[in-house]
């Protein structure tokens, strides 16, 4: 799938093409400070390594993953952050930041953020995210003849390739692999050239036995495998219903 860009921007503070910045946070739930008491049973390596017997167990100070309000908490503590260096917040989607006057635009995905702004801007937004979290530049991803960017980039299991006709992505072909491996379907053919067909009355699937409960817990997974191909993939939107 290709999206078309502009090849050439300009940001209110600095002058210069934009690109995208993809950003992941270390251990991002235990930045965020526990509201709730909680106790966790203390791992044998601790106890061993403190001297520690007996059923003593720890009081979480900070939010863990597993925490009900882990995600939660943690949102908070990013919008704090934002704020505090000038972001405003979506109103539609907590999830989007906007600096309107380095004209920065953020989105977030759990621990990821992806920054769009000119090259100038999103190295500011490395340095202040430094500060206060541990952070991974995963790559900064810039149109062909940008310096010191990447034309390619892998992130959040899409592959992204910046062309002098636009951007292109697709899914990550992995999950397109797994789900032929699942399904014994490493020799199959197509058949047809629509995503469906409608059944004969002599054709249709006349077993209406339930699936066993092993069964029912794979078709889900393999289901849910083909609906998140499918938001880079409309041909499967159809069978995507169907299933």
């Amino acid at each position: 799938m290709t999206v078309g860009v502009p090849t050439l921007q300009n940001s209110p503070v600095r002058k210069g093409r934009y690109v995208l910045q993809f950003i992941d946070v270390k251990k991002a739930h235990f930045w965020a400070t526990a509201v709730r008491t909680l106790y966790v049973e203390l791992p044998w390596e601790y106890k061993q390594a403190h001297g520690i017997t007996g059923d003593a167990v720890g009081l979480l100070l900070r939010s863990m993953y597993g925490m009900r309000d882990a995600a939660e908490l943690w949102e908070k503590v990013v919008a704090t952050k934002m704020k505090s260096i000038g972001f405003k917040q979506g109103q539609s989607t907590p999830c989007v930041f906007w600096h309107p006057t380095r004209d920065l635009r953020i989105t977030l995905h759990g621990d990821n953020f992806a920054s769009l702004g000119t090259r100038y801007d999103v190295d500011w937004l490395e340095k202040e995210l430094a500060k206060d979290w541990t952070i991974k530049v995963e790559g900064i991803f810039g149109p062909p003849g940008e310096p010191d960017c990447d034309n390619s980039i892998r992130t959040l299991n899409r592959l992204l390739a910046w062309t002098e006709e636009g951007i292109e992505w697709e899914c990550d072909p992995r999950h397109v692999q797994i789900l032929v491996r699942e399904l014994g379907m490493e020799h199959s053919k197509s058949v047809v050239t629509t995503p469906g067909t409608r059944d004969k009355p002599e054709e249709a699937d006349s077993d209406e036995r339930p699936l066993p409960r092993e069964e029912i817990t794979r078709y889900r997974s393999l289901c849910m495998r083909v609906a998140y191909i499918a938001q880079d993939r409309p041909d499967l939107g159809v069978a995507v219903r169907e299933m």
